[in-house]
């Protein structure tokens, strides 16, 4: 994951403890594709920027840069490796998270009702 390579490069050692967000707001305020994402490091801080994939018409990509401190971005990088954990399971043939309300897959054109090889079905 990039946040680790980041800190490594800066020799940063985890700490036993969490670093505390001071703010991080239970929703958010944009929703669009990501196009291109950043992760780089610069006054001392990890710097993350994202932009927008396509813009509306008439209208900049959206961009959004924040920076956090290394500590922050040690316990952002283990909350990332849990939620990815806990994460939905993925299609043997396509690849593609399978739902909970289940999986058409695009290898079979979206044809095929047949459970996905190794995803589980009710009678299981």
């Amino acid at each position: 994951m990039g946040l680790y390579e980041v800190l490594a490069k800066t020799r940063h050692r985890r700490k036993s403890e969490t670093a505390a967000v001071v703010y991080f707001p239970p929703t958010s305020d944009y929703d669009f594709p990501v196009g291109e994402l950043g992760l780089g490091f610069s006054d001392g801080k990890i710097v993350l920027e994202v932009r927008q994939l396509e813009a509306e018409e008439d209208q900049d990509p959206t961009v959004i840069r924040t920076q956090f401190k290394l500590e922050q971005g040690a316990t952002l990088a283990t909350q990332l490796d849990e939620i990815i954990a806990a994460g939905r399971p993925v299609c043997s043939l396509c690849k593609i998270p399978i739902d909970p309300e289940g999986h058409i897959c695009i290898k079979s054109n979206g044809h095929s009702r047949q459970p996905v090889p190794g995803e589980r079905t009710d009678q299981e």
